[in-house]
């Protein structure tokens, strides 16, 4: 290990802009092994294109540690001409969202996803930043479903898409044949039921087993290593 030349301290070893923050973001101590070990502070978490301080988390999982991620679009279908079948909706979906990003949800911000109905609860902090983000008015941050209707999102696990699809009322009499997620507010957090396509009849029997790629296990096993899987 290489040490500093007596006499001089870590901080004047930094360039001088960034000397005077360097001791202030990482405490140093040595250990009874004679190693160097750095004590840094809590790392931020970013959702959407907003960066805030990040609270450690019980089981101390950080924003590095994500696989999961649902980024949800600053366009509509009709802006993204997405039309109503899958394949043409998931090309366009596929090649177009990295730039349209609007807010990203990670596991770090569900409290709950029930698999066998493919709901997913946010926590109440995330579900506020997302709403005061994406509401436009007082009658959507009363109603977020308003907020998000016919918005595009991309599911992404470990940085390869999965499925993609609209937010959408469960009144709406659109024929969707690709997913599709209902938001509803619920003591102040925002429920999100996912669904391969918008049924009137609610029969799904068809897009089994994976429901154009909801119900892919590898998503059910992170939710469950992040012990937020409610089975």
């Amino acid at each position: 290990m290489h040490l500093p030349p007596k006499g001089r301290d870590l901080a004047s070893l930094a360039h001088p802009v960034v000397a005077g923050s360097l001791l202030s973001v990482a405490a140093l101590s040595i250990g009874l092994s004679g190693k160097v070990v750095a004590k840094t502070s809590a790392p931020s978490l970013t959702v959407g294109s907003e960066t805030t301080a990040a609270a450690q988390p019980s089981d101390e999982r950080t924003s590095m540690d994500t696989h999961f991620e649902l980024h949800i679009l600053d366009e509509s279908s009709v802006q993204l001409r997405l039309g109503y079948d899958f394949q043409p909706a998931w090309t366009v979906l596929k090649r177009a969202y990295r730039s349209r990003i609007a807010f990203t949800i990670t596991e770090r911000e569900v409290e709950t996803y029930e698999w066998s109905r493919q709901v997913i609860t946010l926590r109440p902090g995330p579900s506020e930043e997302l709403v005061a983000k994406l509401a436009r008015n007082d009658e959507e941050r009363r109603h977020p479903e308003a907020a998000l209707d016919l918005r595009g999102f991309v599911v992404v696990l470990d940085g390869h898409p999965v499925y993609g699809g609209i937010f959408m009322q469960p009144l709406s009499a659109m024929g969707i044949d690709f997913p599709v997620t209902y938001a509803r507010l619920a003591d102040s957090r925002l429920v999100l039921s996912l669904r391969p396509g918008h049924e009137v009849s609610g029969d799904y029997a068809s897009y089994e087993p994976l429901w154009h790629g909801i119900k892919d296990p590898r998503i059910r096993d992170v939710f469950a290593e992040a012990g937020r899987l409610v089975p």
